[in-house]
């Protein structure tokens, strides 16, 4: 089974993949882009040296169900410069899930939040309870493009294209805070 739980096993899911399909070469390309994605959320945060740190909640799939720490949606927010107000929780697991109430998500008052799933972006935006949590108020609830690809699995591990446009996306925005 290829499994990966940070950026780094994900590449090496990726170069197995491809050794086995006989793409070793597509794979080394994959690979090569994702380093440069990494880099360029660095490159972004660089030019921008007045950003201040933003918390930032990552919704995976549900809305209460986010990041543990040392997950690759944690290692990719710390890769951007933000806090994931999640990682340094103690949260309730279930099996491969990690539940926040939602009333923690109001504690923690994040100013963006990023959702995996579609549709989760709007059940937030929707729901009264998180009418005053400073990312609905202020518009700062972003949906990350979802797209196949060959690593997709049932935690929906996002590919770097994802997360460069959702980052992006977020960082450009948080600079306006």
């Amino acid at each position: 089974m290829v499994d990966f739980v940070d950026m780094e096993s994900q590449m090496e899911a990726a170069l197995v993949v491809g050794k086995a399909l006989g793409a070793d070469e597509e794979a080394e390309r994959y690979v090569s882009y994702y380093r440069e994605a990494i880099a360029s959320v660095g490159e972004v945060l660089e030019t921008h040296p007045e950003r201040k740190e933003y918390r930032v909640y990552h919704s995976v799939n549900e809305v209460t169900r986010t990041d543990a720490s040392g997950s690759l949606g944690a290692e990719w927010t710390a890769a951007e410069g933000a806090v994931n107000v999640s990682t340094d929780a103690s949260l309730t697991s279930d099996g491969d899930k990690t539940i926040a109430s939602w009333e923690q998500i109001l504690v923690w008052d994040p100013e963006v939040i990023i959702c995996n799933e579609a549709g989760v972006d709007d059940e937030i935006l929707g729901d009264p309870r998180f009418a005053g949590v400073d990312a609905v108020r202020n518009g700062r609830v972003y949906q990350i493009p979802g797209r196949s690809h060959p690593l997709r699995t049932p935690q929906q591990h996002r590919d770097p294209d994802s997360d460069i446009l959702a980052r992006k996306n977020a960082l450009s925005r948080a600079f306006r805070l």
